[in-house]
């Protein structure tokens, strides 16, 4: 009996992965066990083609597994056929055996999904393709990737997947890895929340393989200095070579800096990082809309929404250009009027007051009515402006 549900479930393990994972070995070998049901084939060759073909095609069964399985068939031949022993009795293994039998198949086969020994990546690179536009938001994303794989790993192929969604996400630059790269990295962002121990003691013990990493597009550097900002121990665990190639990029361009969170002690301490470049910089910096939605997220997930508010002020007073100084008021002031506590909108009071490319630039009256009509209605007649001539 025990022989006949392991076989019935090596068949219908072929069955999900020809439905679910459109898997096209899996699709051959039933398709075989078929043709030779019809050609009226003995059910016993059957059953050892069938196996012979998963041996031979497919990863469904590991080499200790293979052996198990020879040696309950051997034992059920024994024991289903009336063959005498030199007492006349026939062959019956013990209950010992038996357990032993059940245990090896339930371990080896039964309790194993099919994914466990499936090929899974190529059939995830093309859900990701189909999925990365009809699936609008990261949240109906996540479910997707959720249901259809990670609820169906065991922890150790958990850990293979996150490997391999790892080695796409961060060092790949083929075509199929750039087309899907914002899919691959909410899996791997969602895989560490989900595994965080288990994934973060797996990096700590395989640094050499985590930290080859390739930092070739803008896409791959953001995706990775993300993952670091939120995970901050990672750059930790990191190779030197590893850390030397992100701090030099990190180095390279005040973007990239901007979400390089990872390389101070807090988001804190970042922040005044930042905001003392700002100062030293002579032509001026600005932040892509992309890095101050990260820093805005990452913020309010932090708890330090009022110190990310004092480097917007801080950018925005340093404006180098009429130009710049429109696009900082548009970008980093007007979208928090209602979060500015009154000591900010003091900073940026001053800070319009002190920078002639705030103050003489067109566009300075209506941003600055704007900006006391706020003050008027939380703050009334708790700002003097008389201090602040420039500020009309």
């Amino acid at each position: 009996m025990l022989y006949s549900v392991v076989i019935c479930d090596l068949v219908f393990k072929l069955q999900h992965l020809r439905d679910i994972y459109s898997d096209n070995k899996a699709n051959d070998i039933l398709e075989q066990m078929q043709k030779d049901k019809n050609r009226n084939e003995k059910y016993s060759k059957i059953e050892v083609d069938l196996i012979n073909s998963i041996k031979e095609r497919t990863s469904l069964l590991e080499q200790q597994d293979i052996h198990n399985l020879e040696y309950l068939k051997n034992i059920r031949d024994l024991s289903a056929h009336p063959v005498l022993n030199e007492l006349n009795s026939l062959a019956m293994p013990n209950k010992d055996q038996v357990r032993a039998h059940i245990t090896n198949m339930l371990d080896g086969i039964l309790c194993k999904s099919p994914l466990l020994s499936n090929n899974i990546i190529p059939t995830f690179l093309e859900d990701a393709k189909r999925i990365k536009d009809i699936l609008p938001t990261n949240i109906e994303k996540e479910q997707f990737i959720k249901k259809k794989y990670l609820s169906n790993l065991s922890q150790a192929m958990k850990i293979k997947f996150f490997k391999d969604i790892w080695k796409f996400t961060f060092r790949l630059s083929d075509d199929d890895s750039t087309e899907v790269r914002k899919v691959l990295y909410i899996t791997v962002d969602l895989m560490f929340r989900e595994n965080k121990q288990l994934l973060e003691d797996k990096i700590e013990h395989e640094s050499e393989y985590f930290s080859n990493i390739r930092l070739d597009n803008d896409y791959m550097i953001k995706y990775l200095f993300t993952f670091l900002s939120i995970n901050p121990k990672i750059y930790t665990l990191l190779e030197h070579d590893a850390q030397a190639q992100i701090k030099t990029v990190s180095d390279s361009n005040f973007n990239y800096a901007a979400m390089s969170v990872f390389r101070s002690p807090s988001i804190i301490k970042h922040f005044q990082k930042l905001k003392k470049e700002i100062s030293d910089s002579d032509f001026g910096v600005r932040i892509s809309l992309s890095v101050n939605a990260f820093l805005y997220n990452l913020s309010k997930d932090n708890g330090v929404m009022n110190q990310y508010l004092d480097l917007l002020i801080h950018l925005f007073s340093k404006s180098a250009s009429f130009n710049d100084a429109d696009k900082n008021f548009e970008e980093y002031i007007e979208p928090h009027l209602g979060k500015f506590t009154k000591e900010q909108f003091y900073e940026i009071i001053k800070g319009i007051n002190e920078n002639n490319q705030l103050h003489a630039r067109r566009r300075a009256d209506d941003d600055n009515k704007l900006i006391k009509e706020y003050i008027d209605e939380h703050f009334e007649d708790e700002i003097d402006y008389t201090d602040f001539s420039n500020f009309s």
